[in-house]
């Protein structure tokens, strides 16, 4: 009895080798967490969306084998490199290529809008969740969110204080009443 007791061991024994070796691999820990490509540009898209700096730029993103293909048109170099500096910070990106245009200057009218928007979006006490600036013969009309009466007020008040300016016309909308 002993003897078959050691063979039906061994047997089972036998059979759970075989199996465990013939089993394959399992993938690498980073095969298994790496994002791929449609996660890759969803999360960059939702990224460059919510950046109020990027409000008015019409940036295309694809993604292939990790590598992020940019495109579309911005209307300033900063903006461009900003979208190549965010792209690089997404989990799986493994190159970019940077193929967004910059809109030529269309002269002062372009240049206030550039100087209001950098002043709303550089200024610490302001917070804006999303803008866009158009000037007209030294009339600036700014447009988008704010979370409050207070920073619709303060963006008016900073974007009078600049040369050139004759007026603003504030359609920013307050979320809140404060």
């Amino acid at each position: 009895m002993k003897g078959l007791f050691n063979l039906t061991v061994l047997a089972i024994f036998g059979t759970a080798i075989f199996i465990m070796v013939s089993m394959p691999a399992p993938a690498s820990p980073v095969a298994q967490t790496a994002p791929g490509d449609l996660w890759i540009t969803t999360a960059l898209e939702s990224v460059m969306e919510k950046d109020s700096r990027l409000s008015l730029s019409r940036i295309e993103v694809a993604s292939v084998n990790g590598i992020v293909k940019l495109g579309g048109t911005v209307l300033t170099d900063d903006e461009k490199g900003l979208a190549e500096q965010i792209a690089s910070q997404i989990p799986g990106v493994t190159g970019i290529e940077n193929n967004v245009g910059v809109l030529p200057a269309a002269g002062p009218d372009s240049a206030l809008e550039k100087e209001a928007k950098a002043t709303l979006i550089e200024n610490p006490l302001l917070h804006i969740g999303a803008l866009a600036v158009s000037a007209r013969d030294g009339v600036v009309t700014l447009k988008g969110l704010v979370y409050q009466n207070r920073d619709k007020r303060l963006a008016r008040r900073l974007v009078a204080l600049l040369p050139n300016v004759h007026s603003v016309v504030n359609k920013i909308e307050a979320l809140g009443r404060a």
